[in-house]
C-alpha cells in the first residue's frame, strides 16, 4: 500500500502566496539624470566658466580641468567632503553661494554635479574646459 503525503493547506496558501507576490507588477525603477563628464562639463562651461576660467580675477580658482578640481574642490566619490558642493549648496552664509549673481546653478544642475562627483568624477585625461561665453 502506498502512503500519501498531503500537503497541509496552510502551507500551500503560505508558498502561493509568496510566488504571487514575486509575479506583482513592481514600480518601474527611477531614471536618474546621466551625470556624466559631458553633462557636468556643460554646466560648469554655462555657468561657472566665466568667472572661474584661466586669466581672470587674482585668487579666483580655475575649473578648466581636473587637477583645478581634484582634490582641492571636489574628493571623487564623497559628494559631502566636496568644496564644489559646499558652494553651490550653501547652508549658512558663509562661503557665499556660487555663483553669486545671474547665472545660478539649477537644483537639477546641482544634483547632476552631485551624482556625478559620486559616481567618481571621471574627467577625461587631457579635456580642458572653454567657457561658452
Amino acid at each position: 500500500m502506498r502512503h500519501l503525503y498531503l500537503v497541509p493547506p496552510a502551507f500551500l496558501a503560505c508558498f502561493l502566496i509568496v510566488l504571487l507576490a514575486g509575479c506583482a507588477t513592481r514600480p518601474p525603477r527611477p531614471e536618474y539624470p546621466v551625470a556624466d563628464f559631458e553633462t557636468v562639463s556643460g554646466i560648469f562651461e554655462k555657468r561657472c566658466l566665466a568667472c572661474h576660467g584661466d586669466g581672470h580675477r587674482f585668487g579666483v580658482p580655475s575649473l578648466r580641468r581636473f587637477q583645478d578640481l581634484v582634490p582641492v574642490y571636489v574628493t571623487p566619490g564623497e559628494p559631502e567632503r566636496s568644496r564644489l558642493l559646499q558652494v553651490i549648496y550653501p547652508i549658512e552664509e558663509e562661503p557665499k553661494p556660487m555663483p553669486p549673481a545671474g547665472h545660478r546653478v539649477t537644483a537639477s544642475e546641482k544634483n547632476l554635479i552631485g551624482e556625478w562627483i559620486l559616481q567618481g568624477a571621471l574627467w577625461p585625461e587631457g579635456a580642458v574646459l572653454e567657457s561658452s561665453d
